[in-house]
């Protein structure tokens, strides 16, 4: 027997459901000095429509400084002393049945005090996490430059793609969105949007054997007992 492996689609979020982002994501400021400010979906409608055109797709976006934002709507700053995360909640992404996964997004980093990047305790940066439920093993992904955060501002909307390391694939994982802000000066932030996880099922290998243990050819099976399905024919 041998499989169809192809890539599918474990986890996806375009952030236009409401209900859904607050099933899907635990949203907190992990700095609990200045003003509590977090990530949290919004709409370009009426959020930041003087600082960036629009969502990548739909209307609706994650911004890091959805709740408690200075300024105006229409113009956002994120607040100093910020540790903000995007955490999805445990169950919402199951690496069980999967031999390779990727985290895919579109980020727009409009604005941001960059100044002093790489000394601890005077930058802001935009991070993302890795870890297992428990979060004994986290690993933070390296952006193009090595660096294991990014405050590279973009122009426009930019997509990201990030391999999951194979020490948390066959196990559920949980997906950290974070944004870090120093005590001195702020800017407009990050937005995410199409953010999502897809993976390659498992191999599955043998035979499909009459009563007399030959091997039948041009069998089609389908394991609905697994997840994900996989669709496998006997290459006997």
């Amino acid at each position: 027997i041998s499989t169809q492996a192809q890539e599918v689609t474990i986890f996806s979020d375009n952030f236009e459901s409401p209900t859904a982002f607050i099933a899907n994501y635990w949203t907190y400021d992990a700095n609990s000095s200045g003003t509590e400010c977090y990530w949290y979906g919004v709409s370009d409608a009426f959020f930041g429509g003087l600082t960036i055109p629009n969502a990548h797709s739909g209307t609706q976006m994650a911004y890091c400084a959805g709740v408690g934002y200075s300024g105006v709507a229409l113009q956002p700053y994120y607040q100093n002393y910020m540790d903000a995360n995007m955490q999805t909640k445990a169950g919402v992404i199951d690496l069980t049945n999967y031999q390779s996964a990727k985290i895919k997004f579109y980020y727009y980093l409009q604005g941001i005090d960059n100044r002093e990047f790489g000394q601890v305790g005077w930058d802001d940066y935009f991070q993302v996490l890795i870890t297992d439920p428990s979060a004994v093993n986290s690993v933070a992904v390296t952006w193009s430059n090595g660096e294991i955060a990014t405050d590279e501002e973009t122009s426009d909307w930019t997509y990201k793609e990030f391999q999951i390391p194979s020490q948390f694939l066959g196990d559920e994982v949980v997906v950290y969105f974070r944004f870090v802000s120093d005590y001195y000066n702020t800017d407009n932030g990050v937005w995410v949007d199409d953010f999502s996880v897809v993976g390659v099922p498992l191999l599955i290998s043998g035979y499909v054997k009459d009563a007399n243990s030959n091997p039948i050819a041009g069998v089609t099976l389908t394991f609905s007992n697994i997840s994900p399905a996989t669709v496998v024919t006997n290459s006997a």
